[in-house]
């Protein structure tokens, strides 16, 4: 599924979207899916009958895992904004492993939840990504994964990363990412290069101040 460059698809509040594997949505135009408290957008697996009913009619005999389906490519020149909404399962790839949301154009998020994909929630190689009120956790052994380009995270709840792997945010090298503001899965604050007992954060990363408390 592609958005073509200069065309515009917009995803209404309360819709849900429910994706089988080899399922990507390809962004080289604009991706704007802003959904509504009480009515918000679900990107999810075909599997997941916690929303919108037994969509693949098994009676619950399958369950809903990550990598059920691909994930949200935003490509330079591309721009997606994402609010009030559910991202889950996601990050299948044949032969090899992918994550969920994909980002080297424009990526705006606010208060949304990623969970359950492999093996990063966000992963951006290049353009600029903006996230607030992010609810991140449970994803396979990174939350954000930042190689190039720019970013921020604040006023976000980051945990249950690979604690011995994984980061709940990672960037590879200067310049500093802010992500302050961030609870990191424990009142002490991240662990890493951080004091605390939380999701690791790396180097590059600006988690102080920290909250002590999640803000879901």
């Amino acid at each position: 599924m592609t958005i073509d460059s200069g065309k515009t698809l917009t995803i209404n509040p309360g819709a849900i979207l429910k994706l089988k594997p080899e399922v990507r949505l390809t962004v080289n135009g604009i991706l704007d899916a802003q959904g509504t408290a009480g009515n918000e957008i679900y990107f999810t697996s075909y599997k997941d009958d916690s929303v919108g009913g037994d969509t693949n009619g098994d009676g619950g005999a399958t369950s809903p895992a990550a990598g059920d389906w691909d994930m949200i490519k935003t490509n330079a020149g591309g721009s997606t904004t994402l609010a009030r909404g559910v991202i889950s399962y996601g990050g299948y790839v044949a032969g090899g492993w992918n994550t969920n949301p994909y980002n080297e154009g424009i990526l705006t998020v606010s208060s949304v939840e990623v969970a359950t994909s492999i093996p990063y929630g966000i992963w951006q190689t290049s353009g600029t990504s903006t996230i607030t009120s992010y609810h991140i956790h449970h994803n396979g052994t990174y939350g954000v994964k930042i190689e190039g380009g720019f970013s921020s995270i604040t006023q976000s709840s980051i945990h249950n990363h690979n604690p011995s792997s994984g980061y709940g945010v990672h960037k590879n090298s200067s310049p500093t990412m802010t992500a302050e503001n961030n609870y990191w899965g424990a009142s002490d604050g991240p662990s890493g290069v951080g004091p605390g007992s939380g999701d690791r954060v790396s180097s590059n990363v600006d988690y102080d101040p920290f909250a002590t408390s999640s803000p879901f």
